[in-house]
């Protein structure tokens, strides 16, 4: 006998026997058991439950049932019986309604389906028990069941598949919902790789396509994730997936695109994957768990490098399918968070986007290439251009519209500068081209950052120093805009809105106050601020503060400050600010 044995026959007779009315200290006393060994890689605890269970005739799994109904942790019974419950004597109706108490507790937990793995060892072990577990959980028809039919019937199939599969094809009629789809999800995880499957292969297929005639969206969704895992065992599953694409409900869209998920590494060059992905950019922007799945399948195919292409496709219809008032009011980044995070990561591509996009006659694609421009901005990425590629093959049309729905929809002056300025990389420069750029920045832009410009141009006029068109240019919008500045600062300013020290430290007193308020408010409903320490710091010139009786050092204050250059014309005409640049917005080709 084993020393792990022997210890656990002591630990029964002299601890847990004398409490066997007290089922709460029975099972504490196992899990304190549990939580020492589950370090040290011993298993007294497991048996110590055998031995109660199997040679004393203690059923273990009601003990369970009446410590959870007095209030212990449901994990804890979970972590005990998990690798102990396929060596124990079961008693079933008790291990039924387990089952039930720990669905109810642990409803919605990605952990729900713990016990899955070790119920279906103990149907392998113990065969006969599994069946009538079976016969059981169908009788009684309770939601908690579902999963668990389906892992006994692939578990008796190991057995006998033939018996196992003919059972799990009548139970997928069965007019009971939970038996169904714990059916129909059995028949798509039964093992058809043996030769002598195949048929029961073409039998599973010919149920799934009768239960996809019903209109019954769940039915239909359930089978799809079912066919989702069968894709390399028949070509036909593949063509049966690529029309249920095309099916406008949610329930179905998000299983294809689960299937879309586990398949994209195998599968990402075949046809059938690249339509099924395809049709489901029609989604709505409602249908946010959807839109997560194919963000991430996405961003796994240009991680991959696989077929750039392919996602552009995919964006494109996308967007050509939403409303404009959703793609205006939202950032791409919200839907395809984790595609622009790969594509902001190559510079070529990002500026290939932007471009193409701002070229584009749809109104749409104005507003989602904003939108990556101030995703840009809050990357911390201040330095983007239009993509030379497109720019070469635009004329003077496409560049004086690219030019204005950029002055249309891009605030920041950092990135209005680069974006308008690179046009002047085009292989075929002329004076028309000039003209625009010229016009841009001594209209638009000068007019609002006439700081930002002068630097920014100083810096281009260095290093583009042997490109005289360039050059040129530059020095036209840098004498137009120095001009412009120096008119500016010569202005005399207003004593009406001169303020005296003392006015303005009564405004900065009473934002002081107007933050504090709003920060004790936030506080009073904190779950961090109830568990954190509070330490009250006083300042002047230094401060310090008291912690552990006693106060720290001082420490001195610096000031710092910092600046941001304002569009003028928003403040000195925001109406007419905001005119110029809906008409940019909404200017057309070649008018």
């Amino acid at each position: 006998m084993s020393s792990t044995k022997i210890e656990a026959i002591r630990i029964v007779n002299e601890v847990l026997l004398p409490n066997i009315n007290n089922p709460s200290k029975i099972i504490n006393e196992i899990v304190s058991i549990w939580e020492y060994e589950n370090i040290e890689k011993i298993e007294t605890y497991s048996e110590c439950i055998q031995i109660l269970n199997n040679k004393h005739h203690i059923n273990f799994l009601k003990l369970a049932i009446d410590t959870i109904k007095n209030g212990t942790n449901t994990w804890d019974i979970v972590l005990i019986i998990k690798d102990t419950i396929s060596d124990l004597v079961i008693d079933i109706d008790s291990l039924l309604e387990l089952l039930i108490i720990l669905y109810k507790e642990m409803k919605g937990d990605l952990a729900s389906g713990i016990l899955h793995e070790p119920i279906g060892k103990l149907v392998s072990l113990q065969p006969d028990i599994g069946r009538s577990l079976l016969e059981k959980m169908i009788l009684h028809n309770e939601e908690a069941y579902t999963d668990y039919i389906s892992v006994i019937l692939v578990t008796l199939s190991t057995q006998d598949f033939e018996k196992a599969h003919r059972y799990a094809l009548d139970l997928a009629e069965n007019p009971s919902k939970f038996i169904s789809y714990a059916a129909i999800n059995a028949l798509g995880l039964f093992s058809y790789e043996l030769p002598q499957h195949k048929e029961f292969l073409n039998q599973t297929l010919e149920k799934f396509k009768s239960l996809l005639s019903k209109e019954d969206i769940n039915l239909q969704a359930s089978v799809v994730h079912s066919l989702g895992r069968l894709i390399p065992l028949k070509t036909e599953i593949k063509d049966i997936i690529v029309k249920l694409a095309d099916i406008q409900e949610q329930e179905v869209q998000y299983q294809i695109s689960v299937t879309l998920f586990r398949w994209k590494k195998d599968s990402f060059r075949e046809v059938w994957f690249k339509e099924s992905l395809l049709k489901l950019a029609q989604i709505s922007y409602q249908q946010k768990i959807v839109i997560d799945k194919l963000d991430l399948i996405l961003a796994d195919i240009l991680k991959l490098e696989i077929d750039s292409k392919l996602v552009e496709q995919f964006l494109y219809n996308w967007i050509k399918n939403q409303p404009i008032e959703i793609l205006r009011n939202n950032n791409i980044a919200d839907y395809f968070d984790s595609t622009l995070r790969v594509i902001v990561k190559n510079k070529d591509v990002i500026e290939y986007y932007i471009t193409m996009w701002f070229n584009d006659d749809d109104y749409k694609f104005h507003f989602v290439s904003a939108s990556i421009v101030r995703y840009l901005k809050i990357c911390e990425i201040n330095c983007i251009k239009l993509s030379k590629t497109l720019i070469d093959q635009f004329d003077n049309e496409d560049i004086l519209f690219i030019i204005r729905k950029i002055l249309g929809h891009v605030f920041d002056s950092s990135l209005l500068c680069h974006l308008t300025f690179s046009v002047l990389q085009r292989s075929n420069k002329d004076e028309g081209l000039k003209q625009i750029v010229v016009n841009a920045f001594i209209s638009h832009i000068s007019r609002d950052y006439p700081k930002r410009v002068i630097d920014f141009l100083e810096l281009q006029e260095i290093s583009l120093i042997e490109d005289s068109f360039i050059k040129n240019t530059i020095t036209i919008i840098l004498d137009y805009t120095k001009k412009y500045l120096s008119a500016l600062n010569e202005l005399p300013r207003l004593k009406e809105f001169k303020s005296t020290n003392a006015q303005r430290y009564q405004i900065e007193l009473e934002q002081q106050k107007n933050i504090m308020s709003t920060f004790e408010k936030a506080q009073e409903n904190s779950i961090f601020f109830s568990i954190t320490e509070r330490i009250t710091i006083k300042y002047g010139h230094s401060w310090f503060h008291w912690c552990d009786n006693k106060f720290s050092e001082r420490n001195y204050l610096n000031s710092i400050s910092t600046s941001v250059e304002v569009p003028r014309t928003e403040l000195i005409s925001p109406v007419s600010s905001a005119i110029k640049r809906f008409k940019c917005q909404l200017a057309k080709r070649g008018v």
